[in-house]
């Protein structure tokens, strides 16, 4: 069966809690101001909220069970800003007895901005 994409809005509120639950409270995150003095168009979404969207998109694939998500890998190419409408789609790339392995992306409109692949347990 193929994945469903996972559609997300990347907006404020959702950044401030994934800063408030890791503890990353860095101003690259929350300031605009001191984003843009790092060369950034605003503040950006934290990498592992994005990472965390990816194993959302895994876990409604295994039926909402985590335990099937063997490995999950991401490669981030492109900083997410508030805003942003992303989605998460993968491509199976491999159906083994016990596996799936899928090519999974990460997009922004039509721009990648984060690609990597994940086997899952079938």
């Amino acid at each position: 069966m193929a994945p469903v994409p996972l559609k997300k809005v990347v907006d404020r509120v959702s950044i401030a809690r994934y800063a408030a639950a890791s503890g990353d409270f860095n101003p690259l995150h929350l300031d605009d101001e001191h984003a843009r003095r790092h060369g950034m168009p605003s503040a950006i979404a934290h990498g592992l909220l994005t990472f965390g969207w990816v194993g959302q998109f895994l876990t409604d694939y295994c039926d909402g069970d985590p335990g099937r998500i063997r490995s999950m890998r991401v490669r981030f190419l492109k900083p997410v800003l508030p805003g942003d409408h992303i989605e998460v789609h993968g491509t199976i790339t491999d159906e083994a007895s016990d596996a799936t392995t899928l090519a999974i992306e990460v997009a922004r409109d039509d721009d990648i901005v984060a690609s990597g692949s994940a086997v899952v347990s079938r």
